[in-house]
């Protein structure tokens, strides 16, 4: 069986094994491999899909855009037009809080 334990992936994604087992809990990542000895062995697809949530938690993205992202490509459509609202929308966000936060400052 070739793969990566959980270990080894976590550390070269830069993620605690924890981490892996809840995006596995929360469907994020699908179910891996297991070895005769019930270890975990995560493919490439696992390892791509890692980094992918990674660098999108890392743009803030929350774990449902996150996941809804993941669903629309999983579905054989490459979601851009959904990509780019989901986005669009978390910018919006950021905006707000950007207000919020020269407020705050001003008050200061």
């Amino acid at each position: 069986m070739s793969g990566k334990f959980i270990g080894t992936l976590a550390r070269e994604v830069g993620v605690n094994p924890r981490t892996l087992r809840f995006y596995e809990a929360e469907r994020l990542l699908p179910r891996p491999a297991r070895t005769e000895s019930g270890y975990r062995v995560y493919g490439d697809e696992a390892a791509q899909r890692l980094t992918f949530i990674t660098k999108a938690k890392c743009l803030g993205l929350s774990l449902r855009e996150i996941r809804q992202i993941l669903v629309l490509r999983d579905s054989g459509r490459w979601p851009c037009d959904s990509v780019r609202q989901i986005l669009t929308d978390h910018l919006g966000r950021i905006d707000e809080q950007m207000a919020r936060l020269q407020g705050f400052k001003s008050d200061l």
